[in-house]
């Protein structure tokens, strides 16, 4: 694949800076956690970001070069939902030791929420812009990825908010189906 439009550079090369940009900013919510699986999930997003920051290194430094077939690997990632229920099996519902998240995390992981939106706005867009397919997909994959962050940080907050109440909403949705 080529990557020949200047735009798409420019997209990349600030794709990198928001890549990087929030994973020190998971790694900032992580050292601010109480609860173990609050951490877990934030070192997961660190490490996704980190993972996204690799390939769109990878995608800068073959556009530069001017050279072609380059491909992503992409993993596959559990679904938000099994993220969080893995990493909070054993947190607030058995562990009395269990106490509420401080405000200022609270108050991080709805500043995250805005950064996954504005990346996902971003590729989106660039997704759509895109003419060729290959750019297209690129810009699908990232802008799902954020999607995939989005989701997994509001259920958080969620379960963060009231425990009880959102292992009883995740409960019934067995039998809402």
């Amino acid at each position: 694949m080529k990557l020949t439009s200047k735009e798409s550079i420019e997209i990349l090369k600030y794709a990198l800076k928001r890549e990087k940009e929030t994973s020190a900013f998971y790694n900032e919510c992580i050292g601010k956690s109480k609860s173990s699986g609050t951490r877990e999930i934030l070192k997961g997003l660190a490490d996704d970001e980190d993972r996204h920051a690799e390939i769109v290194s990878r995608l800068i430094t073959e556009a530069q070069k001017d050279s072609s077939a380059l491909s992503i690997e992409t993993a596959p990632t559990d679904s938000a939902k099994k993220r969080l229920e893995n990493a909070l099996k054993s947190s607030a519902m058995t562990d009395k030791s269990f106490s509420p998240e401080s405000v200022s995390v609270q108050e991080m992981l709805k500043k995250a929420l805005e950064i996954e939106k504005e990346s996902f706005d971003t590729y989106s867009k660039a997704a759509h812009d895109a003419e060729k397919d290959e750019i297209k997909a690129i810009f699908k994959f990232l802008a799902d990825e954020e999607n995939k962050h989005y989701v997994l940080i509001d259920n958080l907050i969620d379960y963060l908010d009231d425990p009880g109440r959102w292992l009883y909403e995740e409960e019934n949705l067995i039998f809402r189906l």
